[in-house]
């Protein structure tokens, strides 16, 4: 189970499905696999060389019925200027991503307010901002429903990837660059599942009562 800052449940976390294997392999519980039930459905994760890798599942539209003809179905606005075409995708759970043009520095866009989104989403969205780096590479900025700008966004990564690459700016194997590291994505061709691969580093032990 998964719960943002302020207290609301979200689908999943993707980057939570790396630190719960590594926090259970560390315990005992088990090896180089396990299957975790979420709210969006079970994810497996596999031990890799590079840490952990997550099936992520099957990628789909945030909203078939609102997708223009350009291949976008949303507008951001970051600032009070002109807003960014952006494209809605769902992981297991809800993100929009803008992939900003060369004359926007990506450091410079104030996430420390929700960027709005039109059409607004019931349910909240998370906003990924990226810039293309170069072939296979992408550099992010996430702000996270419920919580606000973070260092790492798993779900948030991949649905970038993936629309990078259906715009043509990637292939299909992604190293998304983000303030918390790097995650490295794979939208397998055939069966829309993309699979997602970081480290999980333990930074401290202690004890929560619940």
């Amino acid at each position: 189970d998964y719960r943002n800052a302020d207290g609301s449940p979200a689908q999943m976390c993707g980057n939570g499905t790396r630190v719960t294997a590594e926090l259970l392999a560390r315990e005992g519980l088990v090896d180089d696999e396990v299957v975790l039930a979420t709210r969006a459905g079970a994810r497996t994760v596999v031990r890799d060389p590079r840490g952990w890798r997550t099936s992520m599942g099957r990628w789909s539209f945030g909203d078939e019925a609102t997708a223009r003809a350009d291949g976008f179905d949303a507008l951001v606005h970051l600032d009070p200027g002109q807003p960014y075409s952006a494209l809605s995708l769902d992981l297991g759970n809800p993100h929009t991503v803008v992939a900003l043009p060369e004359t926007v520095d990506l450091d410079s866009v104030d996430l420390t307010v929700a960027p709005e989104v039109r059409p607004t989403p019931l349910e909240g969205v998370n906003v990924e901002i990226v810039r293309p780096l170069g072939p296979g590479h992408l550099s992010m900025r996430v702000h996270e429903r419920g919580v606000g700008e973070t260092r790492s966004c798993g779900t948030g990564a991949c649905a970038s990837a993936v629309a990078a690459i259906r715009r043509g700016l990637c292939d299909r194997q992604v190293q998304v660059i983000l303030d918390g590291g790097a995650l490295d994505i794979h939208w397998r061709e055939g069966d829309n599942h993309v699979l997602m691969t970081g480290d999980a580093v333990e930074v401290y032990r202690g004890t929560v009562e619940i």
